[in-house]
């Protein structure tokens, strides 16, 4: 038969077990309340904050003003008599070069066109005809540009080579064109 003492530790048992359930289910969704409240304090400081305006601004641009433009300025949409002053923090000189005028210099970067890439030698990564189209309309939109250009710069390799006499000869005027291994 059983004893006293082991009659009561069977019948505590249950109890203990159901109590540490009840504190668990209380303590999950303590947690989760704060973590709702936290989630919405969160959301709603953002929304405070973030805009201080307390509204969007639309951004307008004029005809002539392009997004391109709009993000080159760093989000400032100019008047057509602004201009942007240069920032006193930036080093005109950062290459050493004397600058003879206060022209600005635009490079244009082109990438090959399409190449054979499964080939051994890097002297078969021809272009393939989808790339040498590729760099052939290349061309015709930039000499429809209206841009003078001065050169044309290329590498050794044999697809940028390609690429570099196809686009020169979509062009009216023909640019001497440099290596630059």
């Amino acid at each position: 038969m059983y004893s006293s003492s082991t009659k009561n530790h069977i019948q505590r048992q249950p109890l203990l077990r159901t109590m540490s359930i009840i504190s668990l289910h209380l303590l999950q969704r303590i947690f989760t309340i704060r973590f709702l409240v936290g989630l919405i304090t969160g959301i709603l400081f953002t929304i405070i904050f973030y805009h201080p305006q307390g509204k969007l601004i639309e951004k307008h641009f004029r005809s002539d003003q392009s997004k391109f433009e709009y993000e080159k300025n760093d989000g400032q949409l100019l008047d057509e008599n602004e201009k942007i002053v240069p920032s006193p923090l930036w080093n005109q000189s950062w290459d050493s070069v004397q600058r003879r005028t206060n022209l600005a210099r635009h490079l244009y970067l082109i990438r090959h066109g399409q190449y054979f890439d499964d080939v051994r030698l890097s002297e078969e990564m021809k272009l393939t005809a989808l790339g040498q189209e590729q760099v052939k309309y290349t061309g015709q939109r930039l000499n429809q540009m209206n841009i003078t250009f001065d050169r044309l710069i290329h590498s050794t390799m044999v697809r940028a080579r390609e690429s570099a006499q196809i686009i020169n000869d979509q062009f009216d005027r023909k640019l001497p064109l440099i290596v630059d291994a």
